[in-house]
């Protein structure tokens, strides 16, 4: 175009905006120029504000950079509030667009914009309008802003512009993927560090290692660090340059240092600090003492901390100031001096505890504690003011001390001087008296120094309120004073001249630079501050260690690791390791190998191989003393990223692991965290977490910060990765485990999918115990001993006007008060102090709001309240529950469920006793709402705490408003409190219910009857008592559709036809078996916890149920066939068809498990045994569907499992049978007849492998069912069990009552089939029927006596000559038996003796046994032993026979006998008893040489009843187990122990019974400890049992000896002296090894019980003092035997110390000799028993003992080491001195090392004599110096020496007089004098002769040993006139606790 248009007649403002970039460019220029004329106070520059916005962002560039010069020249001649109106909108723009432009002009313009708005007012808006950028995703900008807060930062400083939003950013900006964008970043940090210097290394910990030493390089380069200035001056400082042109521009930037404190992140020390500081500062070792001084030092170096409680630590600093090492007084004042900096303002709490010890310890001269005294002074005021301080001040310048005055006036001074606060008139009074005063002392330095603080004090207060004082001044002294005040230096002056603005240049200095040390340049790594371990141990450079590996493993090695060729690589490495461990570890640096290998071959190593070695080669520097955190820390990050890597991981985990050893698991995963956090790989995340995992479970938990954690698994929650999820997810169930349920306050903020995932796991993991760390981590001083789930104080929330506000009238306002209250509690992770102020008084008011969901809101908050305050929150509890409760009656839904919340959550909190009188009076509200759901909160609660074991509350409280619910009128309100009612009558008595219906008029009419219908002692039922409730549910019914098919029951158990090809199209890809698994033990665990609510019941969910299983089945089958069994999927009934199918195919199949995977048949047999309970429990699920083809194939499936189970001689346990019978029994009324017979096929099958009585039982439950046909098939199947089996199958006066009511019933085939059971029982006992069914109704008895008129005579079913031959062996049996019983029982010595039954009651006790004893007839019908012949089954028969073996005879010594006692009661039923297991190709369980499956069930049976609640059970178990014990002992050896763990269960039980005297407690009591002692008494069987069956043994036995229940009456003593016997017999024939273990792990355990009762009362720590006593008892018996077990070589010398030290591990010497000091019950009696067993061995084995430390860690270290060295020592300085005394060969063989082994055998002759009896006076009479008793003593060595002990012969007598004269030897040295003398008198009691060489002895001592050995000698003979009980028993002495063991303490060579 030749002719353009002229635009330059256009308004700029329609210019600006042109469509052509030229005319907007003119426009530009135009405005530029008007900028540059017109004045400041032109209204030109309003006009165009809003047109900079549009103009800076142009797309065009020279149109944008046109707009840019005109921005330029307006912002340099606008005025600055004008100018700044644009800032807002511009520099985003110019930031964004302007900054990042490929122009540069462009970008200097922008730069220089930008520069000119933070000069027109000040920096920091637009430094906040240029952080966002930084997030920016063009990494392009992100530069570019970057470089623009640099060249901010250069132009105006950190003192014009606030560093802390840019410090923060630091990690972020290192850690981008650009690098321009880190490159700007590295420039950035250099600019602030030449400002602020090295108070930035805090903000640079998150870096990596690489990019922290590259950034000290670069500081290193710096020049100018700390005397930066400014560029450019702000406009308000030109201002002050052009009034005052002498002010230095320097200068005045340079006014005050940053404040880094305001910015830092503030660390919590108090966790931190070491675990064991409060103890070892208290140490009287200096170097522990500065040891742990230094430690808490260095961690107190961060800058500055959070508050919380320091009164602890400061109060023990403060006591350290005082101490006499002046190395821990600096240190304490250091620590002071940091903890003062570190809180500032909030130590004010804690000046008064340090400013007195402090100024008192100025009397130290040394100038270097002077100094940090000082300092922590000065840092003390920081937080207080002059008036804080005078008191202390004026106080200490009273000191006598010279050095004191002098040292506080100082202190005044330089308070003074800081200007910080100005003394008021009282301070001023003070402080110049004092000062006065001190002018006149008599020392120059507190002169000086008073004259110095009199001249300040002035400055700082003027001259006129000083002048009075300045007036007592001498006119000599008050020149120096106004010199003084001269030159002070006041930073705030009153009264004085303001100070020139001129200031003096000084260095910046940040407050916390001293705590920050500067790193030097071969740093690796940033390490934070809180690690106790500085990264400046790293002192070696990457060249030498080079250099120094090369100087110790060849150049070649070395250079080889660099090779090209991997395989060489390789070679070289490996040599490196060998000679790595070859060398000495002190030879070797860790540090060295580190930096080396990080070269070479370096951390890109690609080669496998190579990376193995080299991990392998870090793992082995690990146990290498060098080795420390700075080095695992280069080390971590880079083995944390290769934890992912398939190839190696293993070799990383392990080598992590190693670190975890060394230097704590805290630390290694704080190092992990590093990597966590920057990676994105989900393979690393998802394996790092598994990895953590796996070592918390090995590690614990123990010092790992819980929080930290939590925030580092978020990383895996919110991953996209599946397997980061699910493993992240692992780790916090593991976490819950450890923690508890508090730790899911930490997640909540997770997303409810993933929260419910959680919530499961959590669900999983709550009943598992946390599993005890198998591995030990190694020390950190940093270590967290408890999770940080810390409690919040938000009580300065909680503020008046959030109060009134909770109560404005407003709506609204009272809303938004309580969702800030809840805001605050959830913020604080739902734990926060009780200090809630005003709250709880004001919520009660909201509870009865006007605003109904404003009263729900508060009463949430009052449950959340519970929740997160806990058990102190009770008080507040019992005032507000009362109005809430009330709104029960609420007609909202949302209210009263919200009120329930708030019950149960108060539960909690409150023992429901608590809560029940608190709400007692409110509960009688009559409103009908109300009532209602009060009386089923009622029941439910009860019904819970019944159901869980729980104690009920005080029923005494709810029985009179359980009465006024009673007679409500609503029926939901009566049922509850029916529910109710059976508690409380079966709790109270039915005269405490009368006398309440007293007080409630009308009410005994309602009440009384409903008592009557409720027995004691019947069960509790949860709904009225009136009703039938079944005790099964029923299954809903099954499909209607046809069968698919009718599988018959095959006879051989074969496969149907086309099976192979379903199963084959089923498992085609299985790689596994369907049962993995063969293990028993699983199944005995699951059988364990088969109780409480994780019982299998089918009245539970189905889901819940399910749930159970598959859990349970997690481990036991494969994935392929567990995922089809539990197949939620809309083909899941196909998938469980096919399940059932494999299944049915492994049994029905021989050959398909061996085809299919190679197992055998037996083996699969074996694994579907272990799992058994498993697929019960999953046929139970299946029962309850619809599906008839899957109900059929769980019919065949278990028809083949049966007949597997009989082949295998498998018989069902308790547990698996009430798994599945009774959902069994339930199906048995199917509405399809194939199916019901099915069914009764599998319970004829069913008694082959489970007993029939048992099963009877069930079927009788099955009675209860509301299905009519369900029972008629029930009574049918109990009508067929007593055709088969004889009436014996049942209890006849039980079970025959229940089948006789069911005539009464109104379906006419249940009334017919109960007819045709009752018939099969006539048919067994004839009329003898009718004694137990006498209650019947007359029409039912009619309705009997029909039926029974049209059968034959009762002879027709006696079965005659069977009966003859049960005769003809019934008279053998009981001649063996008769003849057996009168071999034994007359020398049996039997402290306590049962009557047998009289002839008279033979009859009577056999019909007893018959029918009141449900399951002894199962036992009774096993064909006991008598059948053969018991002398050739013996295992020990003459030691059976010859020993006395039973402390008491037993009535009825086999049930055998009393089966046979009576001939015709046997002809009067039935004949011959049958067994219950009705098939004939049944070997017999008794005959013992043929079948061990079939006695392995008979004991599991037997062991099973001992363990039974019924005492008549228990004792008939033992009945049948003592002919057993006495004549077939070889049957119990496999079952010994578990038989021993059976009865002392029973023993527990009967001994913690309420009436332990009632006859049937005493009669099992007196069964029990016969049979122990039966057992005891047989030498083989006690050897074989185990420490942990026989420590609760012991337990029990000592505990029922001290039962004060049992000596109330003649029977109780008599057990007690039994339980004497047994324990005797225990102690003599048990595995005396494990006797000591177990009685020394019993005495640790019941001491640790004694010290832990400090607070009970004196009766219960007397008992347990006994108790502990009785155990030292056992143990001095033991110790007895020592000797012998030595020369025989039994005694397990290695193990018993190893006890002994555990022991002393759990309780150390030291704390016994407290305990002693302390008049402890039982004092050192413990540690003096222990050091007579080490006594004992070191006698004997000298030095050989040591041989015996193996199995002790560090032996040496130990105690036990400690005690025997020193034993051993002073037995060779006693043979020593005895090898000396001896001068000629006559005195040699009189030594007594000669004299010794005779002198032993006379002992141990006179010990072995001594009465058994544990309790009594003789049996340890060696041990107690106050008891002398000898008569027994004498008597026995009367006996055992035949009567000639009076008769001394010559060698005898030779022996004798060198005893005496060894004997009296001993005294004249002081050794054991006690024991000397009564060894002299036991020698002169036995050998009267001897009393004449004795007095000569006596004579020729001296005057001292004389007169003690006559005292001695006098005091036992007068003792020895005391008779000792005739009955030994474990009675207590009131012996003092020395007395007891002073022999026995002297024994032992000397004191430890």
């Amino acid at each position: 175009m030749t002719d353009e248009e002229d635009y330059s007649s256009l308004p700029i403002t329609e210019r600006l905006v042109h469509k052509l970039w030229k005319v907007r460019v003119s426009a530009c220029d135009d405005l530029t120029k008007i900028f540059k004329t017109c004045p400041k106070e032109s209204p030109e520059y309003s006009n165009y504000t809003s047109y900079f916005k549009k103009m800076v962002s142009d797309s065009n560039l020279p149109a944008q950079i046109a707009a840019l010069g005109t921005l330029q020249s307006y912002l340099e001649n606008a005025p600055e509030e004008i100018a700044m109106k644009t800032r807002g909108t511009v520099v985003p723009v110019i930031s964004e667009k302007v900054l990042s432009s490929t122009r540069t002009d462009a970008r200097l313009k922008g730069m220089e914009i930008l520069l000119l708005y933070m000069e027109i007012d000040v920096p920091d808006p637009v430094i906040e309008k240029i952080l966002p950028q930084i997030n920016h995703r063009t990494p392009k900008v992100v530069a570019a802003n970057i470089s623009a807060l640099k060249e901010a930062i250069e132009c105006y400083g950190t003192k014009q512009i606030n560093i802390a939003p840019v410090l923060k950013i630091i990690p972020k900006i290192f850690g981008h993927s650009d690098k321009k964008v880190r490159e700007e970043a590295f420039r950035l940090v250099t600019e602030i560090y030449e400002w602020i210097g090295p108070g930035i290394e805090t903000f640079l910990e998150p870096l990596k290692p690489i990019q922290v030493k590259e950034l000290h390089e670069m500081f290193e380069k710096c020049k100018s660090v700390g005397s930066r200035t400014q560029k450019r001056l702000l406009r308000s400082q030109q201002a002050i340059q052009e009034q005052e042109m002498d002010v230095d521009m320097a200068d005045d930037m340079e006014d005050e240092p940053i404040d880094l404190y305001d910015i830092q992140d503030p660390v919590n020390v108090l966790s931190k600090i070491p675990k064991n500081f409060y103890d070892t500062v208290k140490s009287t070792k200096w170097k522990e003492r500065k040891a742990v001084l230094e430690e808490l030092s260095n961690v107190l170096s961060p800058p500055k901390y959070e508050d919380g409680k320091y009164n602890e630590l400061v109060s023990t600093l403060a006591k350290r100031i005082s101490d006499p090492n002046i190395l821990c007084v600096i240190l304490s004042a250091n620590c002071i001096e940091k903890i003062a900096k570190g809180l500032r303002n909030s130590f004010s709490n804690y000046k008064n505890m340090v400013i007195e010890p402090l100024l008192e310890k100025f009397k130290e001269k040394k100038q270097n504690v002077i100094d940090a005294l000082s300092n922590a002074l000065d840092a003390v005021y920081l937080c207080c003011t002059i008036p804080d301080v005078t008191e202390a001040i004026v106080e200490k310048m009273k000191n006598k001390n010279p050095n004191v005055k002098s040292e506080t006036i100082k202190w005044l001074i330089r308070c003074l001087k800081t200007g910080k606060s100005i003394p008021q008139r009282e301070q001023i009074k003070a402080l110049s008296e004092g000062l006065l005063k001190a002018l006149s002392d008599s020392n120059a330095i507190v002169r000086d120094s008073a004259a110095e603080g009199l001249g300040t004090l002035m400055k700082c207060v003027g001259e006129r309120p000083m002048q009075v004082y300045i007036e007592q001044v001498e006119k000599s002294k008050e020149a120096k004073v106004r010199e003084f005040y001269e030159k002070a230096e006041i930073k705030s002056v009153k009264g004085g001249i303001k100070p020139s603005l001129k200031k003096k240049t000084v260095p910046l200095k940040s407050n916390s630079s001293q705590n920050i040390k500067t790193l030097p340049k071969s740093n690796d790594m940033a390490i934070d501050n809180d690690v106790n371990m500085t990264i400046e141990t790293l002192t070696m450079t990457d060249e030498e260690a080079e250099s120094q590996a090369k100087s110790i493993f060849g150049e070649q090695t070395i250079e080889d690791l660099h090779a090209k060729v991997w395989k060489v690589r390789l070679a070289a490495i490996d040599t490196l390791l060998t000679e790595i461990k070859e060398k000495s570890p002190s030879e070797i640096n860790a540090e060295m190998i580190t930096k080396l290998l990080s070269i070479k071959p370096g951390w890109k190593e690609s080669n496998f191989q190579v990376n193995t070695r080299m991990y392998t080669v870090f793992k082995y520097i690990s146990s290498l003393p060098s080795f420390n955190e700075p080095i695992a820390a280069i080390l971590i990050p880079k083995i944390t990223e290769k934890i992912g890597d398939l190839k190696i991981k293993k070799i990383a985990g392990e080598c992590l692991e190693s670190y975890i050893e060394t230097i704590g698991f805290q630390t290694v995963l704080k190092y992990m965290y590093e990597t966590l956090r920057e990676i994105n790989n989900p393979k690393t995340i998802a394996d790092s977490f598994m990895w953590i995992n796996s070592n918390l479970l090995d590690f614990g938990y123990e010092g790992i910060d819980i929080a930290e954690l939590i925030n580092i698994l978020k990383i895996g929650f919110n991953h996209s990765a599946p397997a980061c999820r699910k493993n992240a997810v692992a780790v916090i169930s593991t976490l819950r485990m450890f923690c508890g349920p508090d730790i899911r306050s930490y997640v909540e903020d997770l997303n409810p999918s993933l929260l419910s995932t959680i919530d499961a796991e959590f669900e999983k993991v709550s009943k598992r115990t946390p599993p005890t760390p198998s591995r030990v981590q190694g020390v950190n001083t940093n270590m967290v001993t408890v999770p940080a789930i810390k409690e919040i104080d938000i009580s300065e929330h909680l503020d008046e006007a959030l109060i009134n506000k909770l109560g404005d009238t407003n709506w609204r306002s009272r809303k938004e008060a309580i969702d800030t209250i809840e805001e605050l509690i959830n913020n604080a992770n739902k734990h926060i102090k009780p200090n809630l102020g005003e709250l709880p008084v004001a919520l009660i008011h909201r509870f009865s709001d006007s605003n109904k969901n404003l009263a729900v809101k508060a009463i949430d908050l009052y449950s959340l309240l519970v929740t997160a305050v806990g058990p102190p929150f009770i008080n507040h509890s019992k005032l507000m529950i009362n109005s809430i409760i009330p709104l029960f009656g609420d007609n909202k839904v949302q209210t009263r469920n919200a009120v329930l919340n708030a019950l149960n959550t108060t539960m909690t909190i409150m023992p429901i006793d608590t809560l029940i009188q608190t709400i007692s009076d409110t509960m009688t509200n009559d409103q009908p709402t109300f009532r209602k759901e009060m009386s089923k909160w009622l029941n439910d609660t009860l019904n819970d705490l019944s159901s869980n074991n729980k104690p009920l509350p005080d029923l005494n409280n709810i029985l009179h408003v359980n009465i006024l619910y009673l007679m409500d009128k609503n029926n939901d309100v009566r049922r509850s409190a029916q529910g109710s009612f059976t508690y409380i009558a079966n709790e109270l008595s039915v005269d405490a219910i009368k006398k309440a219906c007293l007080r409630v008029r009308g009410s005994s009419s309602i009440v009384l009857p409903l008592l009557e219908s409720i027995r004691p002692g019947s069960t509790i039922v949860n709904s009225p008592p009136k009703q039938t409730v079944p005790a099964v549910k029923e299954i809903p019914g099954l499909s209607k559709a046809r069968l698919a098919g009718s599988n018959k029951r095959r006879s051989q158990a074969t496969p149907p036809m086309g099976l192979a090809s379903k199963r084959e199209a089923v498992m085609e890809s299985s790689s596994q078996p369907p049962i993995l698994t063969m293990d028993n033990r699983a199944k005995e665990i699951r059988a364990e916890k088969d109780r409480g609510l994780t019982k299998w019941n089918l009245d539970n969910s189905k889901t819940e149920l399910t749930a159970l299983l598959s859990e349970q089945c997690e481990n036991h089958f494969s994935s392929d066939i567990k995922k089809q069994l539990f197949s939620n999927s809309h083909y899941k009934e196909k998938d469980h068809l096919n399940s059932l199918n494999i299944l049915y195919s492994c049994l029905a199949d021989r050959q398909y498990t061996s085809q299919k995977w190679g197992i055998s048949w037996e083996e699969n047999c074996l694994r579907f045994l272990s799992v058994t309970d498993l697929l019960l429990k999953y046929l139970t699920l299946r029962f309850c569907d619809t599906n008839t083809t899957v109900l059929i194939k769980c019919l065949d499936f278990l028809d083949t499992l049966f007949i597997v189970l009989d082949e295998n001689g498998y018989y069902l346990s308790e547990y698996e049978a009430s798994c599945f019978l009774p959902s069994l029994i339930n199906k048995i009324g199917d509405s399809k007849d194939i199916i019901r017979q099915r069914i009764k096929n599998l319970i004829k099958q069913l008694c082959r492998i489970y007993p029939a009585s048992r099963t009877f039982i069930y079927i009788c439950d099955g009675l209860k069912s509301k299905n009519s046909r369900v029972r008629v098939e029930c009574l049918n199947e109990l009508g067929c069990l007593i055709q088969r089996n004889g009436l014996n199958v049942c209890h006849p006066n039980k079970a025959l009552p229940v089948i006789a009511n069911q005539i009464s019933d109104r379906d006419a085939n249940v009334r017919n089939a109960a007819l045709n059971t009752v018939v099969e029982a006539y048919k067994q006992v004839g009329d003898n029927i009718f004694k137990y069914i006498n209650n019947i109704p007359d029409r039912n008895r009619q309705l009997i006596d029909e039926k029974l008129k049209r059968l034959p005579s009762y002879s027709m079913y006696q079965n005659k000559p069977m009966m003859n031959e049960m005769n003809q062996m019934n008279d053998s049996m009981l001649d063996n038996n008769r003849r057996m019983q009168q071999d034994m029982m007359p020398q049996s010595p039997t402290p306590m003796e049962i009557d047998g039954p009289s002839n008279d009651n033979i009859q009577k006790s056999f019909q007893e046994n018959q029918i009141k004893k449900e399951f002894s007839l199962d036992i009774d019908k096993l064909n006991l032993p008598q059948l053969s012949n018991p002398v050739n089954y013996s295992l020990n028969n003459n030691e059976m026979n010859n020993n006395n073996v039973s402390p008491m005879t037993m009535e009825n010594e086999s049930p055998i006998m009393n089966n046979n006692l009576n001939r015709n009661s046997l002809q009067g039923n039935n004949g011959i008893i049958n067994n219950g297991f009705s098939y004939g190709n049944r070997r017999s369980l008794y005959d013992y040489s043929s079948n061990g499956m079939q006695k392995d069930y008979m004991m599991d049976f037997i062991t099973t009843q001992i363990m039974s609640g019924v005492s008549t059970e228990s004792v008939d178990a033992l009945k049948q187990l003592d002919p057993i014990l006495r004549n077939h002992p070889e049957i119990v050896i496999p079952h010994i122990n578990q038989t021993i763990n059976a009865i002392t269960f029973q023993m527990k039980l009967v001994f913690n019974s309420d009436n332990i005297n009632a006859p049937g407690l005493v009669r099992l009591c007196k069964h029990l400890i016969n049979v122990l002692v039966l057992i005891f008494s047989n030498v083989e069987l006690s050897k074989i049992i185990v420490k942990d069956s026989l420590y609760p043994l012991f337990e029990e036995v000592l505990k029922g000896m001290l039962d004060h229940n049992l000596t109330k009456s003649e029977a109780g003593s008599q057990l007690v002296r039994a339980l004497n016997i047994l324990m005797v017999r225990i102690l003599d024939n048990s595995n005396r090894n494990i006797s000591f273990s177990a009685l020394l792990l019993l005495l640790e355990k019941s001491s640790a019980i004694l010290v832990s009762m400090v607070n009970e009362s004196n009766e219960k720590v007397m008992l347990q003092s006994k108790f502990t006593e009785l155990v030292m008892k056992c143990l001095w018996k033991m110790t007895k035997a020592i000797h012998k077990m030595l020369e025989t070589q039994t005694l397990e010398v290695n193990q018993l110390l190893l006890d002994i030290n555990n022991l002393f591990i759990a309780t150390p010497p030291s704390e016994w000799k407290k305990r002693a000091s302390e008049n402890f019950p039982v004092g050192d009696m413990p540690l003096r028993t222990i050091k007579t067993i080490l006594s004992e061995l070191t006698s004997t084995l000298g030095d050989r003992i040591f041989e015996n430390f193996d199995l002790i860690n560090d032996p040496q270290r130990s105690y036990v080491y400690s005690y025997v060295s020193h034993m051993v020592q002073s037995q060779k300085k006693r043979n020593a001195l005895q090898s000396q005394s001896t001068s000629n060969p006559s005195s040699t063989s009189s030594s007594p090392v000669n004299m010794q082994p005779k002198y032993n055998q006379f002992s141990q002759m006179t010990q072995s004599s001594s009465n058994n009896s544990i309790g009594s006076s003789n049996t340890f009479n060696s041990m107690n110096s106050n008891n002398a008793s000898n008569t027994n003593f004498n008597k026995e060595v009367d006996n055992n020496s035949n009567g000639n002990n009076n008769n001394i012969d010559d060698n005898s007598e030779n022996e004798l007089d060198h005893r005496l004269d060894f004997l009296f030897e001993k005294m004249q040295r002081g050794d054991q004098i006690k024991p000397t003398i009564k060894e002299i008198y036991q020698i002169q009691q036995t050998y009267p002769e001897a009393k004449s060489k004795i007095d000569e002895r006596i004579n020729n001592s001296s005057s001292l040993i004389r007169t003690l050995v006559r005292r001695g000698l006098t005091t036992l003979s007068e003792s020895s006139n005391e008779t000792p009980s005739s009955i030994p028993t474990f009675s207590y002495h009131s012996d003092s606790s020395s007395n007891r063991l002073s022999t026995i303490s002297t024994r032992s060579s000397g004191k430890v």
